[in-house]
């Protein structure tokens, strides 16, 4: 059964977030599930970009103390799916 929840509804996922994934048509937690954690991760800042908000910081911050943190709380919200 697909998981139709939407992405703030996931655990650690929030507003801003299901913002920066809608700018790029990713709307429920099934999308989020099937395309998996570096990939949601890679199509949210390329959501940020869409819509002006903090790309470039996203960008920067690709490989330094902002990754790993939201890629645990995808993490977390896939196992607790």
């Amino acid at each position: 059964m697909p998981d139709d929840r939407s992405i703030s509804e996931m655990r650690n996922l929030g507003p801003a977030v299901e913002k920066d994934l809608e700018a790029v048509g990713i709307t429920t937690a099934q999308q989020v599930i099937d395309l998996g954690v570096e990939e949601t991760f890679i199509r949210m800042l390329l959501g940020r970009e869409e819509i002006g908000r903090s790309a470039g910081v996203a960008t920067r911050s690709i490989s330094t103390r902002f990754t790993e943190p939201f890629m645990m709380s995808i993490g977390v919200s896939f196992r607790e799916s």
